[in-house]
């Protein structure tokens, strides 16, 4: 039953457009329907695709306002779209693992 009301709830939500404000655009059910398909994101279930959504477009906030930063002038480099922009930065972090240390050398 509980999967059921939580089927019903995303199906309400994507087929209502549900978006978040972006300051400079949004973020769309299309825009993360597009991401997934793009790339292979498409084995989540219920849960899982609304926690996706969520942190797909908290991403997606953050990279619009990085660009447009850029475009002004205040960053060298420009941020997009990536197989990685559904994950959060500790998930991230742990895929790279530790950081590597500089190794020391002894002249002999």
């Amino acid at each position: 039953m509980k999967y059921n009301i939580l089927s019903l709830l995303l199906a309400f939500l994507l087929t209502s457009g549900f978006c978040e404000e972006t300051g400079n655009g949004k973020c769309s059910s299309n825009d993360w329907s597009e991401f997934k398909k793009e790339y292979g994101k498409d084995s989540y279930n219920v849960i899982q695709d609304l926690t996706r959504m969520k942190i797909f477009c908290q991403n997606l906030k953050k990279i619009q306002v990085h660009n447009v930063l850029f475009e002004k002038g205040e960053f060298s480099w420009k941020m997009g779209v990536n197989q990685f922009t559904d994950w959060t930065e500790e998930e991230f972090k742990k895929w790279l693992g530790p950081p590597i240390k500089p190794m020391k050398f002894t002249r002999v």
